[in-house]
């Protein structure tokens, strides 16, 4: 599987996210105990493959970020136009 945001292959095997409009990409241990020490939890990480619908389910103030918030934006707050897909390659 790979994920796919706005025509882009990203690399990430988890996210973090708020159930209300904050995503966070986690790809590394590392990511995974930097969000640990922002105070997420077991229940907020889930498998990238969840990450499509979840983005469907996140209120308008969503926006999908790295967990170590060292590079800009995927998406930015209230970009109607940006896709969110993962693909199973053949």
């Amino acid at each position: 599987m790979k994920l796919v945001i706005n025509g882009e292959t990203v690399a990430a095997t988890h996210f973090a996210w708020d159930s209300c409009h904050k995503i966070y990409l986690i790809n590394t241990d590392a990511d995974r105990s930097l969000m640990d020490s922002y105070g997420w939890s077991t229940s907020d990480y889930f498998p990238i493959e969840k990450l499509p619908q979840a983005w469907e389910d996140s209120c308008s103030l969503r926006f999908i970020s790295w967990a170590d918030l060292t590079l800009p934006n995927l998406v930015n707050q209230f970009d109607e136009n940006a896709t969110v897909e993962v693909k199973v390659e053949a």
